[in-house]
C-alpha cells in the first residue's frame, strides 16, 4: 500500500493483523518459509473477507531446535517480542487500534501470549491472540486444525 492508501484505510478500519511465523525445515517435501507462508496467506484470506490491514513484520522466528538443518533461521524471544512491540507503538502512532496477532509457528506461543498481553497493559490499543479469539466461533472438529496452525 502507499501512504495514500494507508490514509484511505484509516478512515475505514483500525485493525491490523499481524502475523508471527518463524524460518525453519518442515522436512525435505516443503519450504523453510512454510510457516510464513502459511500465516501470511490466512492473513490476506481473512482480509479480504474484512477490512483489516495484513503487517507481515519479521518472516523469522523462534526455532532453536530446528538449528541442525540447513537455512533455519532463528531469533530470540527478547528479539522478537521488541521487534513487534516497536511495530505496533509505530502502528498505534498513525491511527490505529485493534491488533489481532496470529501465531503460526509453536515456537512462538508464548511471546504471543506476552506480546498480546503487555500491547493490552502498556499501549492504547486493544489486542487478541486470534487462534484464541476465534474458538468460540469453531466446531469442534475444527479446533484441532486451529492448533495446528501454532
Amino acid at each position: 500500500m502507499t501512504v495514500a492508501e494507508v490514509e484511505t484505510f484509516l478512515k475505514k478500519s483500525d485493525i491490523v493483523l499481524i502475523p508471527i511465523a518463524a524460518l525453519e525445515q518442515h522436512s525435505a517435501h516443503l519450504p523453510i518459509g512454510t510457516d510464513f507462508i502459511n500465516g501470511v496467506e490466512l492473513s490476506k484470506l481473512i482480509a479480504q473477507d474484512r477490512d483489516i490491514l495484513v503487517a507481515p513484520v519479521l518472516m523469522a522466528g523462534q526455532s532453536p531446535y530446528h538449528m541442525a538443518f540447513a537455512g533455519s533461521i532463528t531469533v530470540s524471544a527478547e528479539t522478537i517480542f521488541s521487534v513487534y512491540m516497536e511495530t505496533v507503538e509505530s502502528l498505534i502512532k498513525h491511527g490505529f487500534k485493534r491488533f489481532i496477532l496470529m501465531n503460526s509457528h509453536g515456537g512462538n506461543t508464548a511471546t504471543t501470549t506476552l506480546l498480546v498481553d503487555q500491547i493490552n497493559q502498556k499501549t492504547s490499543a486493544v489486542a487478541v491472540d486470534y487462534s484464541v479469539a476465534i474458538q468460540s466461533f469453531l466446531k469442534p472438529e475444527d479446533k484441532d486444525e486451529v492448533k495446528a496452525l501454532d
